[in-house]
């Protein structure tokens, strides 16, 4: 089974919470340690958000959720938008790191994540980055780093170390 395939593979309720605890926990798992807040990121099922708060236009009330349906909320509600989940979970996971990497260098005053080797030389800052039918991923300078979701143990793999305020 190819990334095309799961793109392709019916969603259902259960499919869309699922993607929904995926994205969090690839998230947190990135942004949680240097954000340290609980109120990161959350997701929901509305219908209604990209409507401004009526039903879609020609969508029956009784048609089940769709993953287009998903609304992320980051830190606290600063910045609320569709998660993008339409478009599989490697691209909602890329939209949501893109989006929470702003805020969180807006709340640090600083790049953010910048890495530095075990000499204290500045290496870079990586950015999220999705590439079609790939993993959405950190890169740097442009060149895959890891995954989102690996990101601290991919830095301590490299023997790399986040650059500190």
């Amino acid at each position: 089974m190819t990334l095309a395939d799961v793109r392709v593979s019916r969603w259902t309720p259960q499919r869309i919470e699922a993607a929904g605890r995926f994205l969090i926990e690839r998230i947190l798992a990135d942004f949680g340690p240097v954000a340290g807040r609980s109120d990161l990121i959350a997701v929901r099922v509305d219908p209604t958000w990209a409507a401004d708060g009526g039903w879609p236009e020609g969508r029956p009330p009784e048609d089940p959720v769709e993953p287009g349906d998903v609304v992320a909320t980051l830190l606290g509600g600063r910045h609320e938008f569709v998660a993008r989940l339409d478009e599989g979970v490697e691209y909602a996971c890329w939209v949501v790191a893109d989006q929470l990497q702003d805020g969180v260098m807006d709340d640090l005053a600083r790049p953010w994540p910048e890495l530095e080797d075990s000499e204290g030389r500045i290496v870079g800052v990586l950015e999220p980055q999705f590439e079609p039918l790939m993993l959405a991923h950190w890169a740097l300078r442009g060149a895959p780093f890891c995954a989102v979701g690996h990101l601290h143990d991919a830095v301590a793999a490299a023997g790399w170390r986040f650059v500190a305020s």
